[in-house]
């Protein structure tokens, strides 16, 4: 495994010295940020409701339905597998997360963002639901693996909604307020 992520990074650290931008830009120094910067990325956030929407629909679905944490206790106390089993749990979630990426990539969202992304949190809920009164650890996996594709489709429209919805000027100081609510 080792030697695979270096030859992996090798490859991508020489992809990116072959790499020659189309225009060279003068870098601008950026000041200091003071507590007003941030207050204005948070106020912009209030003020536009498909922002807010978003960010308080994830933040309450992150609340309720994260059940990483336990993925140790539910594989030995409710599956009754080892640590191996655990780890297999773990590792389903990132499958999931790489088919629900490959679905975007494959059928694009075009229309209807808000109602995709509400749709795609209330099956991650119903799928937490369900997991909980699993105990037959093939189901725990697939269920566990359909979390993380639906996951990966919530943060993908979130972050699509934040790149579109914000002037470049407040972007960053959005993105932040948006890893703040998925914290």
């Amino acid at each position: 495994v080792y030697l695979v992520m270096g030859a992996l990074a090798l490859t991508s650290l020489l992809s990116l010295s072959l790499f020659t931008p189309a225009r060279k830009r003068r870098l601008r120094v950026a000041v200091a940020p003071t507590p007003k910067d941030t207050w204005e990325g948070l106020r912009y956030v209030r003020q536009n409701e498909v922002l807010f929407g978003a960010l308080l629909l994830d933040l309450v679905a992150g609340w309720l339905g994260g059940f990483t944490a336990i993925i140790p206790v539910f594989a030995k106390e409710i599956l009754h597998t080892d640590a191996a089993g655990a780890g297999a749990l773990r590792s389903m979630i990132a499958i999931g997360s790489l088919l629900g990426a490959a679905g975007l990539a494959s059928f694009p969202l075009k229309n209807h963002l808000g109602r995709c992304l509400v749709q795609s949190v209330t099956a991650l809920g119903v799928v937490t639901l369900v997991l909980a009164h699993v105990n037959y650890f093939p189901l725990a996996a697939v269920l566990v693996a359909l979390f993380g594709a639906l996951d990966s489709i919530s943060v993908n429209i979130r972050q699509t909604l934040i790149q579109i919805a914000t002037p470049s000027s407040l972007r960053g100081r959005v993105s932040a307020t948006g890893q703040v609510a998925i914290l």
